[in-house]
């Protein structure tokens, strides 16, 4: 991840709030003001067994998000185990099916550069 340092260079956001349905269809989080580093944020899967969700992280010019495009990041699932981090590509990753997982999300600021 470069010269990015966890936590202390991040600017810690919510992700998405751990409701009901809450990854029923596609859902999008605020928009995000880069600061510092980089950004981080947390996703929180509740309650549930089945299903997964596939996590972006995109990059936009304005609050409207008229121009926006997918970026590069890095995540890890936190469970009872530290499952490290992982290079995403502007793909994304699928999250595993279950309840009560928690993914942290991290991109550095040089990749919102472009836009």
């Amino acid at each position: 991840m470069g010269n990015l340092t966890i936590p202390s260079d991040l600017h810690f956001v919510k992700g998405l709030d751990p409701v009901a349905d809450a990854f029923s269809g596609t859902v999008y989080s605020d928009i995000i003001e880069v600061m510092g580093e980089g950004i981080c944020f947390l996703v929180y899967k509740g309650v549930g067994t089945t299903g997964t969700s596939t996590l972006t992280v995109e990059a936009c010019d304005d609050v409207s998000a008229s121009n926006s495009s997918a970026v590069v990041f890095w995540y890890k699932r936190v469970g009872t185990t530290d499952s490290g981090w992982t290079a995403a590509t502007t793909s994304g990753f699928a999250t595993t099916a279950g309840s009560s997982d928690m993914y942290l999300i991290a991109a550095p600021k040089d990749v919102f550069a472009s836009t």
